[in-house]
């Protein structure tokens, strides 16, 4: 199914019509949520410092998709904690959710993503 929507994806950019930037987009989508659902099932990425790390990597795809300045604080060092994969999908749906709210409504040309980690996890987006 991946392999198929990358295809469509690489296809539909080589034309040049509003219809093929829609199939574009969907695609890219689509590829998106196929990537972040095996990772979170994958129980190889099942720590706290799994999930930070994909969070970092995929907020700054983000914003440098949509064109924002943006700063990530994030801890040096991140305590060896197991989650759950539906736990670290959850957290990260949350935060993606947060990200795409503010690109949508906020009008933010700069968005700083800090997370503290100390008996609980946080994470503030401004």
């Amino acid at each position: 199914m991946g392999a198929g929507l990358t295809t469509i994806l690489y296809l539909s950019r080589r034309l040049t019509d509003a219809t093929a930037g829609k199939i574009a987009t969907t695609a890219s989508g689509l590829v998106d949520t196929v990537n972040e659902i095996i990772w979170s099932m994958n129980q190889q990425y099942d720590t706290l410092e799994d999930l930070v790390s994909f969070i970092r990597r995929q907020t700054g795809q983000i914003l440098e998709n949509n064109g924002i300045d943006y700063q990530l604080d994030i801890p040096e060092h991140i305590p060896d904690i197991r989650l759950r994969g539906e736990l670290r999908r959850n957290v990260y749906l949350i935060t993606k959710e947060s990200l795409n709210n503010a690109l949508k409504h906020s009008g933010a040309t700069f968005i700083h993503l800090h997370i503290e980690i100390d008996n609980r996890l946080n994470i503030i987006i401004r």
